[in-house]
């Protein structure tokens, strides 16, 4: 139980000889932490581990395994070496008698651990095989044969017959249940296919529908996804159950990419204006003028479209942008300051009265 730091130069004279002993006693045992317990022990340090059976390295922290094969000289044969104290032995190595175990040190074995079929014969290596290599498979269109579901692996010869698997012969007979037959002959017959089915092999589209002949189908006007930056046509019906028809609108068209509704209207224009869903009028662009219905008397988001009289800006130029205010206790009142902004982009149109463009 030895400081390996000691002796040092402050180690007293009576103590120099007792320190340098101990020292001496951890090495002669080996420095064996079952036997003795050394301290500030030098990097690099080996030791044996009587605990464990194995040489141990010091890395200045930890003692680690001085490594994990060791190599084994043997001379003589391998059926002389006597492997009973050796530890933690291969399971693979097989006892021949006694305490004597058989061990081949090239790479190869006697035998394979899991015997395997060369052509149906087992093969594990402890012996010679024949392999026949010559059977053939054999078909007739007529006589008998092996069984259906009979395996060919080359251990012996098989036949095949028509007539023992049940298969219908060149003329028709042993004919049963659905067979998949292309029949061919003169063209006022058929020639590769049946000359009506009740059902197509195939089933094919129709304006999106299945349809295989085997029941009827009702179509509905062809409906293609389209987002293109272009005019499409316009279509209508006249009730539930009559058929589309195209509006017939030089003027009238529909842009998928922009949701955009373009037509010249003659007469009035009626319905619901808001939220800029109007855009043009009789060739006149912008927004269309309204006058909001709403009943919150609070309201800062008006829809698109909609006009408000401002007070103190009657002199701004037309189209000028104005932000609006309304005043808290009065709402009723817009201004061109106040407490509360009206949402979006405000325009005026002349004489006070400005118009939400955005």
């Amino acid at each position: 139980m030895a400081d390996h730091s000691k002796p040092s130069v402050t180690s007293s004279y009576a103590n120099y000889t007792a320190e340098i002993d101990a020292r001496f006693d951890d090495l002669a045992v080996g420095l064996d932490p079952a036997v003795t317990t050394a301290t500030n022990i030098l990097a690099n340090s080996i030791r044996y581990s009587s605990a464990s059976n194995k040489w141990q390295k010091w890395n200045g922290s930890t003692w680690g395994d001085l490594s994990s094969n060791y190599a084994i000289n043997i001379t003589g044969s391998a059926g002389s070496v006597d492997w009973s104290n050796v530890q933690n032995k291969p399971t693979n190595i097989v006892q021949d008698n006694g305490n004597t175990y058989g061990i081949n040190i090239s790479g190869s074995a006697a035998s394979l651990t899991t015997a395997r079929t060369i052509n149906g014969v087992s093969f594990n290596g402890t012996a010679n095989i024949n392999v026949n290599t010559n059977n053939v498979v054999t078909f007739n269109s007529s006589g008998s044969g092996n069984t259906s579901g009979t395996t060919f692996d080359g251990s012996s010869a098989r036949t095949v017959s028509y007539n023992t698997i049940g298969a219908p012969s060149i003329t028709g007979t042993n004919a049963s249940g659905t067979w998949g037959i292309s029949v061919s002959g003169s063209s006022a017959s058929c020639s590769g296919n049946a000359v009506t089915a009740t059902s197509l092999q195939t089933a094919r589209n129709i304006n999106g529908n299945a349809f295989n002949g085997t029941g009827d189908i009702v179509i509905e006007p062809y409906v293609e996804t389209d987002s293109a930056n272009a005019s499409r046509y316009i279509t209508f019906v006249d009730s539930n159950s009559a058929g589309y028809q195209r509006l017939n609108l030089g003027s009238a068209a529909y842009n998928p990419s922009t949701n955009t509704l373009t037509c010249n209207i003659i007469g009035n224009v009626t319905g619901n204006a808001s939220n800029g869903g109007v855009t043009s009028v009789n060739g006149q662009t912008g927004a269309v003028s309204t006058i909001s219905t709403s009943t919150d008397r609070d309201e800062t988001n008006f829809p698109v479209g909609t006009c408000v009289m401002v007070s103190n800006a009657a002199a701004d130029n037309r189209n000028a942008v104005r932000t609006i205010y309304f005043n808290t206790g009065y709402p009723y009142l817009y201004n061109i300051a106040g407490d509360y902004t009206l949402v979006g982009t405000w325009r005026h149109r002349g004489g006070g009265m400005f118009q939400r463009t955005a």
